[in-house]
């Protein structure tokens, strides 16, 4: 019999009421919420570079068996300060498990990197999702889980809630995680002259447990710090290589494109390519499955790519990897279907949503066999489900992205869309629970048959393009890279039938037609018009790779304008003083700007009669550094925007 001090009683039957809430049935009788942080305000310890925020939540019972665990990190901005400005590290810790008593188990179980946040506007929020079934067998009972967020910047007027969410689906496990071992962990310095990287990275061995017959090594790996030789660990992509019994299982570049990023824009770097990372992410885990015998003995290796800088480097890969041994597949057909990228109204599949035909979904293979083939039913709620055959080749573990062909209802407002697979391999399923699955389906706008696309050109003109298919993939109009003059004004009109269509902007150099750290490059725009020339869709000029937007075409359509007028955009955003100011309005009307200081006072005024559209140049050289808020007002209408003059 445990005995347990009064003292230690207390504690955990506080922590356990307190958790309490926490642990609530979803919506799906299969799964258990499990919320260990709920809008937890963080912010930075300067003083330390870090500081942590512990929660104790409560897990099911080993009882229980967990078919999946998926946690939802959720960010927003506080409600009296600002987000946070810099791209920091945070770490999701599980520390200790079954008590206040217990050793910790220091183990990362997720990494996010904070997004540039400061002009993020109030309301602001975003989620990001990752699997951590790996986890499971430490997923029960009393969990200690731990948010550490790193940085320096100031914690007076700016930090983050942040919520975590563990969806614990209850079910039969396609492999059974038995438990979970610690290989490397920490900061490994890259690029110093005296002591090799992989000289800390040394070989490890292990020996596989009773019952198990795989062994998947998890890693999570960024690079972090700049030299002045090759801007190594964070802009420098380097290879990784994995070993097991010195026999190469992997190798791979560290490294991750950030233009694609569906949290955008950012106020910083948001685009710039990193070490396995980007500004507002979820560091996504590397995993690698190993068939092994109980009882066998084995050594792995991780080796980076040698890299000496003579300027003493402060670069490292923070490298957190670790053994799960699992009891291997018992199913011979076993697909799921883990995710409906579109259609969504899920934060991070926002770049490709919504749309209205050619739904996408990602799908993987649980079971033994391979999968050649995959029967699908989908479609809207209430609607005709339409059939789809996939053929393929999907190996056990791996993941894939299926292409569900053809077009979607229109619906008024919104609806649900449901996939189910209904055959694997031209058999029933052997875990039919995990083969359906349903999302938002938000309707696409709708447009009259004329349409007019306005497409201002910036300086880096080598680089942008566009066309526009129809749901058959068939382009109808385009413009290709180096089809296109610099700085130059672009109004295509186009005639089209009804059905649904894809526009779609793409950017060469991966930064839009504004981005603030590359003004050089200069300013353009993408919106589209109806046949009048009246504003229906304003599109961000900081996009990064590309924009991506569906409509549907329908004569004679009553238009639902999307964007109000007017339109103000500032160019550069950051600037020493001498800036643009792009105003677009429907109807000629006289407008009035204002530019106030951080103290709320106005420092310029300009009032203009029978404005429409154009850029207007400002030189306020005079002005102090600082961030300024500039109001626009045209009739009844008044549009806010921030701008930093800095002039060094």
């Amino acid at each position: 019999m445990i005995k347990i001090h009064k003292s230690t009683l207390v504690i955990i039957i506080i922590m356990m009421l307190f958790s309490y809430p926490f642990l609530t049935k979803a919506s799906n009788k299969d799964t258990i919420h499990v919320v260990s942080h709920k809008k937890v305000l963080v912010k930075t310890n300067p003083a330390k570079g870090y500081d942590t925020f512990t929660k104790w939540c409560v897990f099911p019972k080993s009882d229980i068996r967990y078919r999946k665990v998926i946690l939802t990190a959720t960010l927003q901005c506080p409600d009296s300060l600002h987000c946070g400005e810099w791209d920091y590290v945070d770490h999701i810790y599980l520390r200790r498990q079954g008590g206040v008593n217990k050793d910790s188990k220091d183990i990362e179980i997720a990494r996010t990197i904070s997004p540039y946040g400061y002009r993020f506007p109030a309301d602001w929020s975003f989620s990001w999702d990752v699997d951590v079934t790996d986890f499971s067998s430490l997923l029960r009972d009393s969990v200690e889980i731990e948010f550490n967020h790193s940085g320096y910047e100031s914690n007076k007027d700016r930090g983050w809630l942040i919520t975590l969410d563990f969806a614990v689906i209850e079910g039969t496990p396609a492999m059974e995680a038995l438990s979970v071992q610690k290989l490397w962990e920490g900061n490994f310095p890259f690029g110093d002259t005296v002591m090799s990287i992989n000289e800390h990275l040394l070989p490890i061995k292990f020996k596989v447990p009773t019952n198990a017959n795989v062994a998947r090594l998890r890693i999570l790996q960024t690079g972090h710090g700049m030299d002045h030789t090759e801007d190594c660990a964070e802009f420098c992509a380097k290879t990784r290589k994995i070993f097991l019994d010195n026999n190469l299982k992997d190798e791979k570049k560290i490294w991750k494109s950030c233009g694609d990023n569906p949290l955008y824009p950012q106020a910083g770097t948001w685009i710039y390519n990193r070490a396995g990372w980007c500004p507002g992410s979820m560091v996504v885990p590397d995993q690698y499955d190993f068939n092994v015998k109980a009882g066998e003995e084995h050594t792995l290796k991780l080796e980076m790519q040698e890299y000496r800088n003579p300027t003493n480097s402060t670069a490292d890969y923070v490298i957190n990897a670790y053994l799960i041994f699992y009891k291997d597949n018992s199913l011979e057909n076993d697909v799921v279907i883990d995710e409906i990228m579109s259609p969504s109204t899920a934060d991070f599949w926002n770049r490709i949503n919504p749309i209205c035909y050619n739904p996408v979904v990602k799908v993987t293979n649980k079971g033994k066999n391979i999968v050649t083939s995959i029967k699908f039913k989908h479609g809207i709620h209430e609607e005709a489900m339409k059939v789809y055959l996939w053929n393929g080749n999907l190996e056990t573990g791996k993941q894939t992205t299926i292409v569900l062909k053809g077009e979607l209802p229109a619906l008024s407002k919104t609806g649900t869309y449901t996939v189910e697979a209904v055959k694997v391999n031209g058999k029933d399923d052997a875990y039919p629970k995990d083969n359906k699955l349903s999302s938002v389906y938000k309707t696409v706008p709708v447009y009259d048959t004329t349409l007019v696309l306005y497409l201002r050109t910036n300086n880096d003109t080598v680089q942008t393009s566009y066309f526009l298919a129809n749901a058959n993939g068939d382009t109808l109009y385009s413009r290709k890279v180096n089809n296109l003059k610099i700085n130059t004004f672009y109004a295509d009109t186009f005639r089209l039938k009804q059905g649904c269509y894809t526009l779609k902007v793409e950017d060469a150099g991966g930064d839009g037609l504004d981005f603030w750290a590359n003004p050089e490059g200069g300013y353009g725009y993408v919106r589209l018009a109806d046949g009048k020339g009246k504003l229906i869709k304003a599109f961000n000029s900081d996009f990064g790779n590309d924009i991506i937007h569906q409509f549907r075409v329908q004569a004679g359509a009553s238009l639902a304008y999307e964007d109000v007028t007017p339109i103000v955009n500032i160019f550069p955003i950051r600037n020493p003083g001498i800036f643009k100011m792009d105003i677009f309005m429907n109807d000629v009307k006289d407008i009035e700007i204002a530019i106030i200081n951080p103290d709320k006072a106005i420092v310029f005024e300009l009032k203009t009669k029978n404005f429409k559209s154009g850029m207007l140049p400002f030189d306020l050289t005079h002005l102090p550094d600082a961030t300024y808020t500039i109001t626009v007002k045209a009739g009844d209408k008044t549009i806010t925007r921030k701008m930093k003059i800095k002039k060094d």
